[in-house]
């Protein structure tokens, strides 16, 4: 009884240490794993930060493009300002030159008719 407890203890613990070098295989298996996972992780962290640069980049034109396109905005609306004043300007001034020519005219018929009286 003796022989055969030691022999199953023996059987038993054989099983025991296959068990545990299955274990061990899969844990090495699962750290490779794991060791795969984070090298691609890292990678995805690196071309997500070149992108992140990218994109920040691109914000960075887009707000200076803005910039610019407001200043042109804002000259635009200056000059079309200006042009307005000055169409103003030039009617009234087109309007103060016909009646000089008006006055002029009959200046001139004065002037004519005084030479007749002379």
């Amino acid at each position: 009884a003796s022989t055969q407890k030691e022999m199953q203890m023996r059987t038993e613990f054989k099983d025991m240490l296959e068990r545990m070098g299955g274990l061990q295989e899969q844990a090495e298996m699962s750290q490779r794993e794991i060791e795969d996972m984070e090298a691609e992780r890292d990678e995805y962290l690196q071309k997500f930060n070149q992108q992140k640069g990218e994109t920040e980049k691109m914000h960075n034109m887009l707000r200076e493009e803005r910039k610019k396109s407001d200043a042109a905005a804002l000259e635009i609306a200056t000059l079309t300002q200006n042009i307005s004043s000055l169409e103003s300007q030039n009617k009234k001034a087109t309007g103060a030159i016909g009646q000089g020519q008006d006055e002029i005219a009959v200046l001139q018929e004065q002037v004519g008719s005084l030479k007749a009286d002379l």
